[in-house]
């Protein structure tokens, strides 16, 4: 009888902080999207043998490594990133300090290491210019859509 209500009330009064939250990040507009085209890349790649991805490409807003907008890659293509948040890459026992710097010096180098370029239009493509010679001679364009383009060595 009156405990249970009592009880009930108890939980409903406490449950309010969290459901206010919750709330308040489905309102947000500051929340990460992938489109169907983006998916359809991430599936075609899926599909591919295994090998590394390279995603690292520069954000164009701030010039850094933008890892939170390639991050998903691994996660829906089931293949490892040559270089993603650097923590997991630590404790696994990559060397991602040197990964880090070969990137950030756009050291065509990079593309020695790996099977698949993932690039995302929404970053800066400045490093696949630069090395373009070296890219046309080591792999194939295998997928192109309005958001990705995808190589893969030969």
């Amino acid at each position: 009888g009156k405990t249970g209500i009592i009880i009930l009330g108890i939980f409903f009064v406490c449950t309010i902080p969290s459901s206010i939250r919750i709330v308040k990040e489905f309102m947000t507009t500051d929340t990460f999207m992938i489109s169907a085209s983006e998916l359809d890349a991430l599936r075609y790649l899926r599909q591919k043998p295994d090998g590394v991805v390279f995603t690292s490409f520069p954000s164009i807003k701030n010039t850094e490594i933008d890892y939170i907008n390639t991050g998903y890659v691994a996660a829906f293509t089931n293949k490892p990133l040559y270089l993603a948040h650097l923590g997991p890459l630590k404790i696994i026992g990559v060397d991602v300090d040197s990964r880090k710097r070969m990137v950030e010096r756009n050291d065509c180098a990079v593309f020695k290491d790996i099977n698949y370029i993932y690039f995302a239009k929404k970053l800066d493509g400045a490093l696949l210019v630069r090395c373009n010679e070296g890219i046309k001679k080591n792999f194939n364009q295998i997928f192109d859509n309005t958001e990705v383009r995808i190589y893969q060595r030969i």
